[in-house]
């Protein structure tokens, strides 16, 4: 408004100059408008392939705990030492990347998955050794609650996947809308007069 104004007051000593100034301001506010909003969309961009990366990893999580409670059930010591290590760094790399997408309780859960993991490995055979009956209920105890804690966090992160993939569809389709005339102000007031 104080810029208008002060068009005005110039009348007609506006110069050639003085109208490129006032042009040259109005292209630099469009400009860092649009760099603003693609800065936005950017970071809504990374946001939800974060999301979705988090969903991936905890669905295959969750197939990884699923493997080694039928390993621990098949007695098959190999097979659970391979597949307890591979849960181990996965549980490992969730809790850091994922850590700014779980709440306090599911890092809790999955520091409690994590030590299940660990009391596996620590019970596992390094040889062909049987194994106490009760070590392998205990054992498969954890792998219940491995597979427990790994399938809620992972059914949060497929939530919130899911309300971001929703989120996108509700704007395409209000913006569809809107192109077609439906919704705007103007076929209201048509409506209504």
């Amino acid at each position: 408004m104080i810029l208008i104004a002060a068009i005005l007051d110039w009348g007609a000593h506006v110069t050639l100059s003085d109208a490129l100034a006032i042009a040259g301001l109005l292209l630099a506010w469009q400009q860092h408008r649009k760099a603003v909003s693609a800065k936005h969309l950017v970071n809504e961009a990374r946001s939800s392939m974060l999301k979705q990366k988090a969903m991936q990893h905890f669905d295959h999580l969750s197939h990884k705990a699923g493997a080694l409670a039928a390993a621990v059930r098949s007695k098959d010591w190999n097979q659970v030492a391979e597949v307890a290590t591979t849960l181990g760094g996965m549980v490992s790399s969730a809790s850091g990347f994922c850590d700014q997408l779980m709440l306090g309780d599911e890092k809790g859960s999955l520091d409690m998955a994590a030590n299940g993991v660990k009391f596996i490995l620590d019970q596992t055979p390094l040889d062909e050794q049987a194994v106490p009956q009760e070590t392998v209920h205990q054992m498969i105890s954890q792998c219940t609650l491995i597979v427990y804690a790994v399938e809620r966090i992972g059914g949060r992160m497929q939530y919130l996947n899911d309300l971001d993939d929703q989120a996108k569809v509700d704007v395409r389709h209000n913006k569809g809308l809107l192109m077609l005339g439906i919704g705007s102000k103007k076929k209201d007031e048509e409506s209504n007069g």
